[in-house]
C-alpha cells in the first residue's frame, strides 16, 4: 500500500478512536460448547438446591414453625395492652423446601435454555455448510491472497465501518459462492462462540458484521461492515493484513 495512502487511513484511525472514545470489544457470544458447559452447571446447581429441599424437607417434619401463643397472646388488661405479645413466626424449614424447589426448576430452565441455543448453532452451521467441499469449508476465501487485488477502507462519513476487498476475476468464483462460503463460516465461527483463533486472517469471520458480494467490473467484491467501533477495526486491520501480505498489490 502506498506510504500516503497508509498515513491517511492512519489518521483515520486515530480519528476513529478520538471520536468514539476507547472502543472495546463486545463481550463474545457463547458457542456450542459454551452453551452445554453451561447448561452442565445449571444442571449441578439445581441438584445442589434438591439437595437443600430434602434436607429442610426432613427437618420440616420434626422442628413445628416457632410462633407465639395465641391464648396467652390475645389476653390484655384493661387498658388494651396485651400482656404477652405475640412471638414473630419465623421462616419455617417448609418454606426453604419452596424456595429450594422454585430455584432448581429455575436452573433446569436456563439448562434446557442453552441446550436449545447450542442445538440451534449447530444446525445453522450443518445447514449453512452443507453441500460445500471439504477442502473450502475448512479455509476462508480471504485466505486465498494472492487473488485479492485490492482492499479499501468502509467508511461512513468519516468513520470507520470496516473493510471492502476486491477478489479478481476467478474461474467458477461467483457472487453467489462467496455469500455461500462465507455463511457457512460465519455460521461456523458462531459456533464456536467467535474463537479469535479460528480463521484468524478472516474479516468476515468476526462477531457482529455483516457481509455484501456485489459482481463489479474488474472483480468481485466483499463488503464487511460492522457498527461497532472496535469491530471495525479488527476487520479493517485483518483486511488490510491480506495486502500486507501480497506481493505488489496496492489497496485503493
Amino acid at each position: 500500500m502506498a506510504t500516503g495512502m497508509r498515513t491517511a487511513l492512519s489518521c483515520l484511525l486515530l480519528s476513529t478512536l478520538a471520536c468514539g472514545g476507547s472502543p472495546r470489544l463486545p463481550a463474545r457470544p457463547l458457542g456450542v460448547h459454551d452453551h452445554l458447559v453451561e447448561a452442565d452447571r445449571h444442571e449441578a446447581d439445581a441438584r445442589a438446591h434438591d439437595e437443600l429441599a430434602s434436607s429442610a424437607e426432613q427437618r420440616a417434619a420434626t422442628t413445628p414453625r416457632i410462633c407465639g401463643d395465641d391464648g396467652l397472646s390475645a389476653q390484655a388488661t384493661s387498658g388494651g395492652e396485651r400482656l404477652t405479645p405475640s412471638a414473630p413466626c419465623w421462616t419455617s424449614e417448609a418454606d426453604a423446601v419452596e424456595r429450594h424447589r422454585q430455584a432448581a426448576a429455575r436452573l433446569r430452565a436456563d439448562a434446557r435454555a442453552h441446550r436449545a441455543h447450542a442445538r440451534a448453532l449447530h444446525g445453522a452451521e450443518l445447514e449453512a455448510c452443507a453441500g460445500l467441499p471439504e477442502a473450502e469449508i475448512g479455509r476462508s476465501p480471504f485466505d486465498h491472497r494472492d487473488d485479492v487485488i485490492a482492499v479499501a477502507a468502509e467508511l461512513d462519513g468519516d468513520r470507520l465501518r470496516g473493510a471492502r476487498v476486491t477478489f479478481a476475476p476467478v474461474p467458477g468464483l461467483s457472487a453467489a459462492w462467496m455469500r455461500r462460503a462465507l455463511a457457512c463460516h460465519q455460521a461456523q465461527a458462531a459456533a464456536l462462540g467467535n474463537d479469535p483463533t479460528f480463521l484468524p486472517h478472516c474479516p468476515a469471520a468476526v462477531a457482529g458484521v455483516r457481509t455484501e458480494v456485489r459482481e463489479e467490473r474488474g472483480g468481485l467484491v466483499v463488503v464487511i461492515r460492522a457498527e461497532d467501533p472496535a469491530t471495525a477495526l479488527i476487520v479493517y486491520g485483518r483486511a488490510e493484513a491480506l495486502i500486507d501480505a501480497g506481493a505488489g498489490v496496492d489497496g485503493r
